[in-house]
């Protein structure tokens, strides 16, 4: 086949333009590359003949390395030389093909020509980093994009419109000298090595060249006569090179937990050494031990994108998430110099149950339900989460997550295509009627951490009020046999000491010098430790503070334990019926606002939650009832339409009901089997579900609470407010979790050697 002049101008059939060679202030696109190789291979024919056709390696050879080159101009990490050519001929053979075809039909492909065209106007990416997001990259540093160059990379895969420029002077400047400084250290590292070498041995000639000649032979015989008689003659002597190569993987760890610096760390790290050494433990060959901040920091680094790595999740079953506005640390560029800022920034903390695992947080562009959906999606997405077999979904109660047409969760059904058991946590369930019942009594105030109210505005310094005499609640009672106190946070034992006081009518002088907690709108639980701590300072306590005492004593007490303790989900729905039956004892025109509060957020009296409890109830009657209903739920859902996802509404409740399964009129609901219950075969929910005792089900290990979530929650707020970027800010999560982890306490050395002696890695 001859390549003509003639043809060498022709148009290309399936673009419609001439072949032209690559522009250097672009990146190219498929088409620019077909059309470049056209060009060349016309190029090439002319050159050496008309009957010349030139092969499809050496045209490709040439187009791939012109495409090289333009991305190395740009500074941007591209795979290697064989893959750009498999890219290429790959494409290449795609385009003849579809030429064919096109040239046989014009008028029936000109649809499929135009999606060809459309689909070539893409970026031909031979970048090494492929990552969608640069902030979640977890490339390697030798193929990870420059900082610079991530905004061009990232117009150059959507609008193209950026263009490559002149040289950067001041940026050819800062690499200049940096790689200036790279090799000024490996200089220095090869000169320390030869000295170390030469140090342990005389001179080593098997790397040198033999030359044969009898001054040379004599010299080396000499030399190796000599060394057998007094090696210490003939070595070089020269001082030992004093590394630091010792890993710091625990400190790094026990820095970031307990917030030291760098620095203040480097200093209790080398200080131990120099007390070691004083008392003789090491020896002055061992003084390279000292560490400076640079060695924590890099020691901090490394272990956080090993936990990175490693701490990774296949298969997702339960997801837990929540979100608050965060101050965050960043750096803003003005002229030639990053300054620190602090912003705000939405940030979404998201965790696997059953286990507590930490996934990540995520950053919402805004605080909507769609926005929120779509950040959680894409981390998901991004991490290769598979969640084909999520079964669960956890948050707390507000609407943007509840919302049954327009919320995180059911946007995330929808996205999935499938129904997911819904928990709300009942630790915020909680709390809501408390604070109706506290707003009603005391008024509301628009403040975001004090009250204006009579009762509401002594809280703040109610612990430095004297105790006095006070009435004690002894019908008031918490739940035996349930309560660890070593597994309750601060402000929960205070709780639980306070609650046992106002019981007893007996208050300890150490109690009463202990702290309720901060003042905040948002922990209730502090706010209810203020009441009863009041309470017992004041002589002449009013009508409305004992009512919110015996509500506190009566109700929200012992349901915080109960829930906190029996937290499976399994007890979701007896949790709920607990609330309604301890807030009888009110009087009518405040029991109504409690419950409107219970009826607003009563997410476990949602049929599918109902059931599970009905499952695993201790009497085989109510068990057998949950299967005739499950059974009956099938066989309605035979006729549903795949990935047809039930709409979520909290049922009116029956407040007068006599147990937790007639809370709900079960005639007037539409049934829908449990999520977590759909892979379970009928014949296996008969054979379960017919036993004398209740089966222990899978389902029973994911928690009805948002405990982890919320301490995932506080971290990543202290995190903000510490480290600059997602990805260093999610390594020391990481390394927090990790030593909290692996030591939980540290109240002796016990803790500390019983650990060492089971893990000492």
């Amino acid at each position: 086949m001859s390549v003509s002049k003639f043809k060498f101008r022709q148009k290309c059939p399936v673009f419609g333009v001439y072949p032209y060679d690559l522009a250097e202030s672009q990146l190219p696109s498929y088409q620019d590359v077909l059309l470049c190789y056209q060009f060349e291979r016309f190029r090439i024919g002319r050159l050496r003949g008309d009957n010349y056709e030139p092969r499809s390696k050496e045209v490709s050879e040439i187009v791939a390395k012109k495409v090289e080159n333009i991305f190395k101009k740009a500074s941007i990490p591209i795979v290697s030389h064989t893959r750009v050519l498999q890219m290429l001929t790959s494409y290449h053979n795609k385009f003849l093909t579809f030429k064919r075809m096109f040239l046989k039909n014009q008028i029936g492909l000109r649809s499929k020509r135009d999606e060809f065209v459309s689909s070539s106007a893409k970026l031909f990416d031979i970048a090494a980093c492929k990552c969608p997001s640069f902030a979640s990259c977890n490339c390697p540093k030798e193929k990870k994009v420059p900082f610079i160059e991530q905004p061009f990379l990232l117009d150059q895969r959507t609008r193209r419109i950026g263009r490559i420029g002149s040289v950067d002077l001041t940026e050819t400047k800062k690499i200049t000298k940096r790689n200036e400084h790279k090799e000024k250290l490996l200089k220095r590292h090869s000169t320390s090595t030869l000295t170390e070498n030469g140090s342990a041995t005389s001179f080593d000639h098997s790397d040198q060249p033999d030359i044969a000649t009898d001054a040379n032979d004599v010299g080396a015989s000499n030399i190796a006569s000599s060394k057998n008689d007094d090696d210490a003659e003939f070595c070089l002597q020269s001082p030992e090179i004093k590394r630091n190569t010792l890993v710091l993987e625990h400190t790094a760890l026990a820095a970031q937990r307990f917030g030291l610096s760098d620095t203040a760390a480097a200093l209790i790290v080398s200080s131990a050494f120099l007390d070691a050494k004083k008392a003789g433990l090491i020896t002055e060959n061992q003084a390279r031990f000292v560490t400076d901040r640079c060695k924590i920091s890099r020691a901090e680094k490394s272990v956080g994108m090993k936990l990175q790595n490693t701490e990774s999740i296949s298969s997702l079953y339960g997801l837990y998430f929540d979100g608050r506005k965060d101050n965050i640390q960043t750096r803003v560029r003005e002229g030639e110099k990053y300054y620190r800022r602090t912003v705000k920034e939405e940030h979404i903390s998201l965790v696997a149950e059953p286990g507590s695992h930490y996934i990540g947080h995520v950053t919402s562009t805004s605080g909507s339900a769609e926005d929120e959906m779509q950040a959680i999606w894409q981390h998901l997405q991004d991490n290769s989460i598979d969640m084909q077999h999520l079964q669960v979904v956890g948050a707390d109660g507000t609407n943007t997550n509840t919302g049954w047409k327009g919320g995180v969760i059911r946007k995330l059904e929808e996205k999935l295509g499938r129904p997911l058991q819904w928990v709300v946590c009942l630790l915020h369930f909680n709390e809501l009627p408390f604070r109706a019942l506290f707003e009603h009594i005391d008024g509301v105030s628009k403040s975001p951490n004090t009250f204006a109210g009579d009762i509401g505005k002594l809280l703040p310094d109610c612990e430095k009020l004297p105790v006095v005499k006070f009435e004690n609640f002894a019908s008031c009672q918490l739940p035996s046999g349930v309560i660890n106190p070593t597994q309750l946070s601060t402000d929960q034992s205070y709780l639980y000491k306070i609650s046992e006081a106002v019981i007893s009518g007996q208050c300890s002088s150490d109690l009463a010098l202990m702290h309720p907690g901060n003042m905040c709108k948002s922990r209730w639980v502090t706010c209810a430790n203020r009441i009863l701590r009041l309470y017992i300072s004041t002589n002449n306590p009013t009508k409305e503070m004992k009512i919110l005492v015996k509500y506190i004593l009566t109700v929200y007490s012992p349901l915080w334990f109960l829930i906190r303790f029996h937290n499976s989900i399994k007890d979701g729905s007896r949790h709920l019926f607990a609330a309604i039956q301890r807030s009888r004892y009110l009087p009518a025109k405040l029991r109504k606002i409690v419950d409107a509060s219970i009826q607003q957020n009563a997410f476990f009296a949602l049929p599918e939650n109902i059931l599970l409890s009905m499952m695993t109830d201790e009497r085989e009657e109510v068990r057998k009832v949950a299967l005739d209903r499950l059974l009956a739920a099938r066989e309605e859902q035979t006729d549903t339409v795949n990935g047809w996802v039930r709409y979520n509404k909290v049922p009116k409740l029956n407040f007068k009901a006599k147990n937790y399964y007639d809370m709900i009129d079960w005639n007037t609901i539409t049934l829908t089997v449990p999520p977590v219950l759909r892979s379970a075969s009928n014949s296996e929910l008969i054979t379960w579900l017919s036993r004398d005792t209740a089966e222990v089900w899978q389902f029973c290990e994911f928690p009805s609470h948002t405990v982890a979530v919320e301490r995932t929650v506080k971290l990543v707020t202290e995190a903000s407010s510490k480290i600059i970027g997602p990805q260093s800010r999610d390594r020391f999560i990481r390394s927090t979790l990790k030593s909290r982890q692996e030591l939980p306490n540290f109240g002796s050395k016990s803790d500390f050697v019983n650990k060492y002696d089971t893990n000492s890695d």
